[in-house]
């Protein structure tokens, strides 16, 4: 590679991507984010409803290692503030609605970040116009067709049959990456058997019902798990959802399964109706979900690459494109925002020659923390599944509440919470 400031493409310019330009203008790096979606409406960061009108659907949680890279970027407290603060997650059982156990969600001994929970939306659109108060470019519409790579660049085509050379490319493009055919062809990603399915109601709706919530809580049924979580800064709208498992479609058939509201409705209403294991409260939630912001999200996980980087070393897949996640643990976009944040420093440091090397050693890196992450997330995904018998339930319950008095302490999770970008 060139003894150059390398010219950096990204495809993708969801979290991830905008992460990752941010942090290389940081760095006086220029770079092009290309983006497959047309420009969001300039209202979005104003919409309360479950999906804003740029497809940044539903919610999402930071916990700290993810809002460690977003103050970095100047864009913490916009996040903070826009969504629900919290220390903790308390796991409940659906049966009596007794405390199982907590799932504490901060580090102890750093700065005293909270996690959030916040519309995806929100923190896309705060990325967004940083990126655009420091001049990044940002080409929409652009929806990439093909990568060659070559020993003087990597050469990409779009659907507009638009022609660019770039000296590194690098794929933030998500779960279903066109770029990670050019580092590991042929890995796709897998149905993991497990849908979200749920939408946001207000605390009023709730009333007194209310009052045996722990929220930010997840109730543990025989069947799935249902979860409470305040998303609006105030508490006052809480993002409620059921973790169910729903066999596998085609693609087709999850697109039309996605988007039949009423389908979706009656699938909550049915599940979590009276004279069922579920407590008042969660069939309350149910029947007062507005139909038109309920929504699913089929959860999937890419099984673990030999790889993040191309063998010429021109090319680099992040977040979802590398290491898909399933959403149990709440690291989705935490993993993407350090790997962003990662990147751009060994970029940086490799700006005048030996980036090579430095990618190698940031891959290792990136790729033994991931492997410890998914453990977690698996153990976090295995709890919500279903139990073939009340005496399986009361099992898996006392094994969560084992589980969690051993790990309690935010020290249990320093690994995790604690992590510094600025320390590889």
């Amino acid at each position: 590679m060139s003894n150059s400031t390398p010219d950096v493409a990204i495809i993708g310019a969801g979290l991830g991507g905008l992460a990752l330009a941010l942090s290389l203008h940081a760095h006086n790096i220029p770079c092009t984010l290309y983006e497959t979606r047309p420009a969001p409406s300039a209202d979005a960061s104003k919409q309360i409803s479950y999906f804003t009108p740029n497809g940044d659907g539903g919610y999402l949680a930071l916990a700290p290692n993810a809002l460690r890279v977003l103050d970095r970027l100047g864009a913490y407290e916009g996040v903070r503030d826009g969504g629900f603060n919290y220390d903790e997650i308390h796991m409940q059982s659906a049966r009596s609605m007794k405390l199982i156990g907590t799932v504490r969600s901060h580090a102890e001994g750093k700065e005293g970040y909270r996690s959030v929970r916040v519309g995806r939306g929100l923190v896309r659109r705060i990325l967004l116009d940083k990126a655009e108060e420091r001049g990044v470019k940002i080409v929409f519409g652009a929806k990439l067709v093909d990568l060659k790579e070559t020993k003087d660049g990597v050469d990409l085509q779009f659907g507009d049959e638009t022609l660019v050379t770039a000296t590194l490319v690098v794929g933030a493009d998500g779960m279903h990456s066109k770029v990670r055919d050019a580092v590991e062809p042929g890995a796709t990603p897998r149905y993991s058997g497990q849908t979200g399915v749920g939408g946001p109601v207000s605390t009023k709706q709730l009333g007194e019902l209310k009052d045996g919530l722990h929220m930010p809580c997840m109730l543990l049924g025989r069947g799935n798990s249902f979860a409470f979580m305040p998303c609006t800064n105030d508490g006052g709208t809480v993002s409620v959802f059921a973790t169910m498992q729903i066999p596998d479609r085609s693609r087709e058939e999850w697109a039309t399964f996605m988007h039949d509201k009423v389908t979706l409705k009656k699938l909550l209403t049915d599940r979590h109706s009276k004279g069922t294991e579920w407590p008042p409260a969660v069939v309350k939630a149910c029947q007062e979900i507005d139909q038109n912001q309920i929504s699913a999200w089929p959860t999937y996980r890419l099984p673990p690459l030999s790889k993040y980087t191309s063998g010429g070393g021109r090319v680099v897949i992040i977040g979802d494109a590398a290491h898909g996640i399933p959403p149990h643990a709440g690291q989705g976009a935490g993993m993407a925002f350090e790997d962003a944040a990662t990147l751009a420093d060994k970029i940086a440091a490799g700006r005048d020659g030996g980036l090579e090397p430095l990618l190698a050693e940031w891959q290792g890196h990136r790729m033994e923390r991931i492997k410890r992450v998914i453990d977690l997330t698996a153990q976090s995904g295995a709890a919500r599944r279903a139990s073939p018998t009340v005496f399986h339930q009361v099992i898996k319950e006392w094994l969560m509440a084992a589980y969690l008095w051993w790990n309690d302490g935010a020290s249990g999770m320093d690994w995790l919470y604690g992590y510094d970008t600025k320390a590889l």
